[in-house]
């Protein structure tokens, strides 16, 4: 609801804008009230009209987007929410949720496969990640993404991420990942935001899952290792 509500406030507020803008340029130039109200009048709705079409057509993109995708949080929102069990202890986790923070650095940023969004991003952009903070002991990693092109920064992170990691015992760690646009401006983010999350959630799950078959793999062995041991020791205090 909040989502849908935003665009309708920036189209008021913008129509408001130039309303008045108008309005005192027509009384500036020396024109009466009323002929500058009718032409404030005219450029005011003319401006929402076309704020509202460019906003509709957004939200019709934004919701193409999550089309198919694993929706974490069950809506088209520009803030998405993760939470996934990973069968590693809490400080391999950490690890692993540094590592996958990484996959997104110096990345392209996701756009939709739309010829109106790629000739508003002509310049190639690309995503770079800065850890905001790293507590390994209370499981909390912040980090931002801000676009550069042509190797310029931008000025503010256009996301944020943060991921927090809770201790289910020994050898399972929840981890809860949250990704949300940085800025009220960015009303629609095209499904980055779910993109980033189910990256990083999809990198924990197979690092899990490959850390835990290695350890099975190397305790098997050693079993096997400390079987035929013990079988040589069998043979010969046999022979003895």
């Amino acid at each position: 609801m909040a989502q849908s509500q935003t665009p309708t406030k920036f189209v008021t507020l913008f129509s408001i804008a130039i309303f008045t803008l108008f309005f005192l340029q027509m009384l500036w130039l020396g024109q009466t009230v009323g002929v500058s109200l009718f032409f404030a009048l005219i450029m005011g709705l003319l401006t929402a009209g076309l704020a509202t079409m460019s906003y509709a057509y957004k939200g019709f993109l934004q919701r193409r987007s999550f089309a198919g995708k694993k929706v974490s949080s069950q809506s088209t929102s520009n803030h998405q929410q993760r939470v996934v069990e990973i069968d590693v202890p809490m400080d391999k986790a950490f690890d692993f949720a540094m590592e996958a923070l990484q996959t997104l650095h110096k990345k392209r940023i996701p756009v939709p496969d739309d010829i109106w969004v790629k000739m508003d991003n002509m310049l190639p952009r690309t995503q770079h990640l800065k850890i905001r903070e790293s507590n390994k002991t209370n499981g909390i990693i912040q980090a931002g993404l801000r676009g550069r092109a042509l190797g310029i920064p931008e000025f503010f992170d256009f996301s944020r991420i943060e991921i927090r990691l809770e201790k289910v015992d020994s050898q399972t760690t929840r981890v809860h990942i949250d990704s949300k646009a940085n800025t009220i401006f960015d009303v629609y983010d095209f499904g980055k935001n779910l993109h980033y999350v189910n990256q990083i959630a999809l990198y924990l799950r197979k690092e899990s899952q490959q850390s835990t078959a290695e350890s099975r793999l190397s305790d098997s062995q050693s079993d096997k290792i400390q079987g035929e041991d013990l079988d040589d020791s069998a043979q010969n205090s046999q022979f003895q």
